[in-house]
Formats: structure tokens, sequence, C-alpha cells
């Protein structure tokens, strides 16, 4: 089973992201902070890391970063981008429907 490591510093975001990955069927482990990344990523195999854009001591870019020098064949997503890409799509669509409706 593919397994995601899930960095987050909010508990609730951490574990929403968590759920979501279990419900798409992959094994997940979340931590808080990217010093618990760095010691699960030395404990165990993941194939993908999905962590928070904004942690108080390491970016998630950062985290990225280093993790790409040590295993540059994992893949990492900051999910901020996620939703960002989300709340993006969302408002074009809504857009694009008020666009329609008020023409003749």
């Amino acid at each position: 089973m593919r397994r995601v490591l899930v960095v987050d510093d909010d508990r609730r975001m951490r574990r929403t992201l968590q759920i979501v990955v279990e419900h798409m069927g992959l094994e997940s482990v979340a931590v808080a902070d990217a010093a618990e990344a760095r010691a699960q990523l030395g404990a165990m195999h993941f194939d993908l890391v999905l962590t928070d854009l904004k942690m108080p001591e390491t970016s998630g870019i950062t985290l990225l970063e280093e993790i790409r020098l040590e295993q540059p064949k994992l893949a990492g997503h900051t999910h901020h981008r996620l939703w960002h890409h989300r709340d993006r799509d969302r408002g074009d669509a809504e857009e694009a429907h008020r666009t329609s409706s008020s023409s003749p």
C-alpha cells in the first residue's frame, strides 16, 4: 500500500488531510512539524509528502527542498497550493455562471 506523510502544525487540518488520504485507500502518517517529518522519513518509506506551506519553524517549501536533496524520487506537495487551485477553479466556475446567467 502506498504511504503518505502528512505534515501540518494545525491539528484539525492534519486530521482532515489524513482522513482524505485514507479515504483514497492510502496509508497515512501525520506529524505536526518538519522535525517530526524528518524523523518519520528516516524511519520508513513514503511515496508522497503532503505538507502545510506555512509552519512556525520550517516552511513546507524548505522541508520539500530538504527532502528532494535526500530522496529525489519522493513526490511532495504543499496542500496550500491544492486548496488555492480548488478555490481559484471554483471562482472561475462561479464567474462563468454569473456571466452566462446575465447574458440576454
